[in-house]
């Protein structure tokens, strides 16, 4: 949300302008993360007289506005004090996140003025309507990051499907051209998409499903001919698995690196899912028990 204040006809309190003389509107923001939801804790700091007695009056109220473009989430939250406390679910947001934190008109004002204005906005009543902006601070931005870096890029390659053949297999992998596939028998994709939707064992799922279709790939890897054809070089999802082995200190081409450790590598690729699987799964038959 991006706020041009050459655009309000009336005095508006921010860092960046000079149309209200005293007092100041500034926000503190602490966020932190949940195996479920990201958690912001919200201060706002207003020190002009005429904006809190506004607030007092039910006037006005403060706002945040977040926008994340990877993921298209657009919220605003209000507050009628000076602290606010959001949740929101660690689906919903990715990458940067664009937060706005702003003073709004939750009525018509007829009389909006103060003697703390710059003089040009004195002496003259401005009729303010609701929802137009009174204060604004510097834009700021938060990223969403998941747990690790690999957990936010490796399993973008991976997609899950079902298999409606009557006699499909519990699992197979197959390599795309823009994905690698999972194939989930019929029953199997049920519960995944069950599990899935309740956000419930998320890391144990990535265990399940995409370790073993790595580790297949690091096999293919490693038997493929020795003029640096793997078979996968035209495929959309090969240049991300090339950079996470690099980041790993892995050369794909140098075939003794996968010897006796490609569980291993499928592991650290992931950012150990099953670590965290396991602990999920115990918090789960604590809650159970």
């Amino acid at each position: 949300m991006k706020i041009d204040l050459r655009y309000f006809p009336h005095a508006v309190l921010s860092p960046f302008s000079k149309d209200v003389k005293e007092g100041e509107f500034l926000t503190e923001i602490k966020a932190s993360r949940t195996k479920t939801h990201f958690k912001f804790h919200v201060v706002f700091r207003l020190t002009n007289y005429y904006f809190l007695n506004l607030i007092e009056k039910g006037q006005v109220h403060y706002v945040i506005h977040m926008d994340c473009p990877k993921t298209r989430f657009r919220e605003v939250y209000r507050s009628n004090t000076d602290t606010l406390d959001l949740e929101i679910d660690v689906r919903d947001l990715s990458g940067r996140v664009e937060i706005s934190c702003l003073l709004l008109a939750k009525e018509q004002i007829l009389d909006y003025g103060s003697d703390t204005f710059h003089p040009d906005y004195q002496n003259v009543s401005t009729i303010v309507n609701k929802g137009d902006i009174l204060a604004v601070d510097k834009p700021k931005n938060f990223v969403a990051e998941v747990e690790s870096d690999s957990l936010k890029v490796v399993p973008s390659i991976f997609t899950v499907w079902k298999n409606s053949d009557v006699e499909a297999p519990p699992y197979e992998v197959v390599f795309g051209e823009t994905k690698i596939v999972i194939r989930l028998s019929e029953m199997n994709f049920q519960s995944y998409n069950q599990l899935r939707k309740n956000g419930v064992a998320t890391n144990f799922i990535t265990s399940s499903l995409v370790m073993p279709a790595l580790i297949l790939l690091l096999e293919k890897l490693e038997h493929s001919d020795n003029e640096g054809d793997t078979g996968f070089e035209d495929t959309k999802w090969f240049p991300i698995v090339k950079r996470r082995l690099r980041q790993l200190g892995i050369d794909i081409y140098d075939k003794s690196s996968f010897e006796d450790k490609k569980a291993q590598i499928a592991l650290f690729m992931l950012g150990d899912p099953l670590s965290k699987g396991l602990e999920e799964l115990q918090d789960l038959a604590m809650q159970i028990g």
